[in-house]
């Protein structure tokens, strides 16, 4: 499996991938690209930055989106992974919980400097690490999530070292045993989830798969069976795997089609019951409740049931404050995720006397909102799949509102150029646009 999986990848990129493929994954990328600039400022972001610039390695010439500094490829793709996900404003597949776009965009960029290939085969990079993350992810779900794991952890590095090891232009065998490097790189538990560990999960995958596949590139070895072997990844990460799931109809089914991008900074399992605090708002007329009932999945509260959040990444999974804040401000964005918010006593008042109710009745996909005003009266919201919450794809037009928004947070002006550069970049004979666009234009890519 594990010699199969990167003779298919490796095809799949001699031959090229659909204009369908690459469409979404530009799409992918160009919201990675901006969640990575708009926390490129953000105190963790430059705590990283220092410790790559005092125990990185001599070849500093990697980009990491919205700063003019240049790292090494691993601390590249660690800071740039972990960026891309510090806001949670990053993109995600339903099924397993994978995260791509912060994992694949590290290991690009962290592999760039490097690389004298088109733009249409930077896309395919990426999409086909991606979606070697999602099938790998697949095949344990979901007794991998629900051991602990973070799937985006242990299947990213995988991933990440596939869109290196292509970026690199390894041979099959050579894709092999980075693949089967990056498989003893696997990190990551849910218990980390609301700190800032939870971002360095995808920093971390990033950093492995590029170290995994620089180990390659220079004749470091694994195991050919990693991946099925008695004592591989499978085996041990998930016993109940199915693995035929990684290589069955690769290339004709693309499962990275399923990733979608997120409309709000948070748990993607807090969307329904946040949507129906937003739509509930409206009845307000400022008003705000005295009290406030949520009736949800099950889920809701395994993965999202924080009640008493103090910083920006702990509300996070908070679907408390999601809807508290939604409820009070009409709108949820990054504004009520950061922790002046999040601390408000507007927003804390009315989270602390809001009850998360679990029935196992709901889907993932529903939720109902009940405010309750100090008359006695109850107002309500229901989401159901038929609002399409989670599973709508984010319009051109929203996806670029939300990448200028991003964008101007670290570089005013910067936004049009970076739209411009990822969107053409499937049309570009070169990546020195979209160097130039990622770091402001303040290098040119060498």
């Amino acid at each position: 499996m594990t010699s199969d999986l990167a003779h298919t990848v490796t095809e799949l990129f001699t031959r090229g991938l659909s204009d369908g493929v690459r469409q979404h994954c530009t799409s992918l990328l160009l919201n990675a690209v901006a969640a990575a600039i708009g926390a490129c400022r953000d105190e963790p972001v430059e705590a990283l930055l220092t410790i790559g610039r005092s125990h990185g390695g001599e070849e500093t010439r990697c980009l990491v989106p919205g700063r003019r500094e240049r790292l090494d490829p691993v601390h590249a793709a660690l800071v740039t992974g972990f960026a891309t996900r510090l806001h949670d404003f990053d993109d995600e597949h339903l099924a397993t919980m994978a995260r791509p776009g912060a994992v694949v965009l590290g290991a690009a960029l962290g592999a760039l400097s490097d690389c004298r290939l088109s733009g249409a085969q930077v896309l395919d990079a990426i999409a086909l690490g991606a979606e070697s993350q999602i099938r790998i992810a697949s095949a344990m779900a979901p007794w991998h999530g629900d051991a602990g794991w973070d799937p985006a952890a242990t299947a990213g590095p995988l991933g990440a070292a596939v869109t290196a090891g292509l970026l690199w232009e390894l041979s099959a065998l050579e894709l092999a045993n980075a693949i089967a490097i990056a498989s003893s790189m696997t990190l990551g538990h849910r218990e980390a989830f609301g700190t800032t560990v939870a971002p360095l999960h995808a920093g971390k995958a990033a950093a492995n798969g590029v170290f995994a596949a620089a180990l390659a590139r220079r004749g470091f070895t694994g195991s050919l069976a990693s991946l099925e072997g008695p004592r591989g990844f499978f085996r041990v990460l998930s016993p109940s795997a199915e693995t035929d799931r990684v290589t069955a109809d690769f290339g004709k089914r693309w499962d990275v089609l399923d990733t979608v991008i997120k409309i709000y900074p948070c748990e993607i399992v807090s969307y329904p019951a946040v949507k129906a605090g937003e739509r509930l708002s409206s009845q307000l007329a400022g008003r705000q409740p005295h009290e406030a009932r949520i009736y949800c999945h099950p889920a809701v509260l395994e993965f999202a049931g924080e009640m008493t959040p103090r910083t920006m990444l702990a509300a996070q999974v908070s679907t408390a404050h999601g809807v508290s804040a939604a409820l009070i401000d009409g709108a949820v964005g990054l504004e009520q995720y950061e922790d002046a918010r999040v601390n408000a006593p507007d927003v804390r008042a009315l989270r602390g006397s809001t009850t998360l109710i679990a029935d196992e009745d709901f889907t993932p996909d529903s939720a109902v909102v009940e405010a309750c005003m100090a008359d006695g009266t109850i107002l309500r919201d229901a989401v159901t799949k038929a609002d399409g919450v989670l599973t709508s794809p984010l319009p051109e037009h929203d996806l670029n509102e939300r990448v200028t928004m991003l964008v101007e947070r670290a570089w005013s002006g910067h936004g049009r150029d970076v739209i411009d550069a990822v969107r053409n970049l499937s049309a570009a004979s070169s990546c020195s646009r979209l160097a130039t666009a990622i770091s402001g234009g303040a290098h040119e890519h060498s």
